[in-house]
């Protein structure tokens, strides 16, 4: 009762921003990126990269997830030293 989607581009066009923060809105519940946003029903996702190593899309996500909640202060995930990484991957899992 799923779907799959595949989106193609050019290189560099952002095709993997694009996809970690749709997933990372979809497991969140949350879009904050749209003026009129509403709160949306988590959804469980399964993300397929044939391009990246999962610890990076990992990273990618889990910084976009934060972002999500605090926008205002979002810092790059990869900016981050890895006690922080740590500590926000365990508040999201929670």
């Amino acid at each position: 009762n799923g779907e799959l989607y595949t989106v193609t581009g050019i290189s560099g066009g952002g095709k993997t921003a694009f996809c970690c923060m749709l997933a990372a809105c979809l497991i969140s519940g949350q879009n904050n990126h749209l003026k009129k946003a509403k709160k949306m029903k988590s959804r469980p996702v399964i993300y397929v990269s044939l391009e990246q190593k999962a610890q990076q899309i990992y990273d990618r996500i889990t910084s976009t997830l934060a972002a999500l909640f605090d926008i205002e202060n979002a810092i790059p995930f990869a900016n981050l030293d890895k006690d922080i990484k740590l500590m926000i991957c365990d508040l999201l899992a929670n």
